[in-house]
């Protein structure tokens, strides 16, 4: 971890009693020059100056012990910072207008329990197999199903949610979304959707047993496909789309002007052992739509129009962390700051993120110094658990500054955060070189900064980790700690 660059050759060049002697020296190199030529005179310097630069026997003229005090020693420091932190909510957090749409609930003897709700717009799908001329009031419904095709990116541990129910119930969404109104920002919600109260189904439940990991074997094309999850709904509801005007249904029209949007409000989980939580994709292409299948009266051939989930959508998480049995989790999420020292939270999608600041950085600028890297180091306390979970871990923590309730700055490091997640170690390892260079040079006060899964995690699929505290009682090598690369400078 030492580094020493000795500049005592160089400070002797403007010395004032070397002079004499280096005049003596470059003499010789012209006598040389004129004798052997160029090549053997540089060969000669090379020489030269390699020896005069190694330290010599102290008595040495060229070799006695000035200037050792200049020497810069790179020094390293994990223990002296005190570091303030705990976790704090991080609610109402929503993936919305993305390629995904996540529903589910899951429950976890220390995060409590999530359910990923879905409110959605429908969007009147072109390609549908029939004419607006041909779509009235009259119709009759033959059928209604909703078709959610696999994501492919979650569950993404094992197979523990195949084949569990997701219960839930259709609503119909009073106000709209497309103007903001339930929309704090691009990834927030706060506020409640409002929805009719009377569902489309009655009080019926819907529900349906994803199986992501069921495979169909197609002889044709010699490939394996996944089947998306179909669920039948409410003829009623399938009633209610085809009521509208023929201009509902033509080209370039906003359905939503029409028929606001749903609601699929999930049933929680009773328990861990009935978690399930799928991602399914909502691309208009080939994703998540509502098909209603009718025929006109006109003849004995069924027709049908789809509608795309969307175009404007969203998870809305709702979470219950009474039923959470962790204490330290429990006081943290009621405000509890100082119960941090132990036991660190961070979960994704809506979950909770950790808050700290190391108050006494500044300290170490009481000798002017360099920063060479600065590293926070976060230890998963399950590191050393075989057993699977349902759910991953972040696979990356993101850290930053919070602005304002609902908005977020980046961080000096952004461009080379660190944070992967170490299975080996089972550490994450995140950089603010930067950051905390600026307190020392700006002369800026400690602040909190925020941490959370990176951004796609922290928005999207559900994740979670508990990491140890700064608390003294925790082991040293697997408390969290700042560890700090620096060079003292002697002037």
């Amino acid at each position: 971890m030492i580094n020493k660059i000795n500049l005592s050759l160089l400070e002797r060049c403007f010395d004032p009693k070397y002079h004499k002697f280096f005049f003596k020296i470059f003499s010789f190199f012209s006598v040389i020059f004129k004798s052997y030529g160029l090549r053997s005179l540089f060969l000669f310097c090379f020489v030269f100056l390699i020896s005069i630069s190694c330290k010599k026997n102290e008595e040495s003229i060229l070799g006695s012990n000035m200037h050792s005090e200049t020497d810069l020693v790179g020094k390293y420091n994990d223990t002296v910072f005190e570091i303030v932190a705990f976790s704090v909510k991080d609610d109402s957090l929503v993936v919305e207008n993305s390629a995904n749409i996540l529903l589910g609930s899951v429950s976890d003897k220390y995060f409590g329990t999530a359910t990923y709700n879905l409110v959605t717009e429908l969007d009147f799908d072109e390609k549908s197999s029939v004419d607006a001329d041909a779509i009235y009031t009259g119709s009759r419904v033959d059928s209604v199903v909703l078709v959610l095709p696999f994501s492919g990116f979650f569950p993404t541990v094992d197979k523990a949610m195949n084949g569990k129910p997701i219960t839930f119930t259709l609503y119909e969404i009073i106000d709209k979304l497309s103007n903001g109104s339930h929309s704090d920002s691009l990834y927030s919600v706060s506020s409640e959707v409002n929805y009719n109260p009377a569902a489309f189904a009655g009080n019926k439940d819907i529900v349906i047993k994803p199986k992501p990991f069921d495979t169909i074997f197609d002889s044709i094309t010699g490939a394996r496909s996944i089947l998306p999850v179909r669920a039948y709904l409410s003829k009623e509801f399938g009633k209610k789309l085809l009521s509208y005007p023929a201009d509902a249904y033509l080209p370039g029209s906003i359905f939503s002007d029409y028929f606001a949007g749903i609601y699929l409000k999930v049933k929680d989980c009773a328990d861990p052992s009935q978690s399930t939580a799928i991602s399914f994709s909502s691309l208009l292409t080939a994703g998540a739509s509502i098909r209603v299948y009718f025929n006109n009266g006109t003849d004995e051939n069924v027709s049908y129009i789809v509608f795309a989930l969307g175009p404007t959508r969203f998870t809305q998480v709702k979470r219950n962390r009474s039923t959470s049995t962790d204490p330290l989790f429990l006081a943290q999420m009621r405000g509890d700051t100082s119960s941090g020292k132990e036991r660190l939270y961070v979960e994704g999608s809506g979950g909770s993120k950790i808050q700290f600041k190391v108050p006494n950085f500044k300290t170490l600028s009481k000798n002017k110094i360099i920063l060479n890297q600065v590293t926070l180091v976060l230890t998963n306390t399950d590191a050393k658990n075989t057993t699977k979970a349902d759910i991953s871990i972040p696979k990356q923590l993101y850290c930053f500054k919070q602005k304002g309730a609902l908005e977020s700055e980046t961080i000096p490091d952004a461009t080379n955060p660190g944070g992967v997640y170490n299975e080996k170690t089972g550490e994450y390892r995140l950089l603010l070189t930067r950051y905390f260079q600026n307190l020392i040079y700006k002369d800026q006060p400690a602040e909190y900064l925020y941490i959370t899964p990176k951004v796609t995690e922290r928005y999207g699929s559900p994740c979670r980790v508990r990491l140890n505290g700064p608390g003294t009682d925790i082991k040293s090598s697997t408390r969290m700690k700042l560890e700090v690369i620096y060079t003292e400078l002697p002037f």
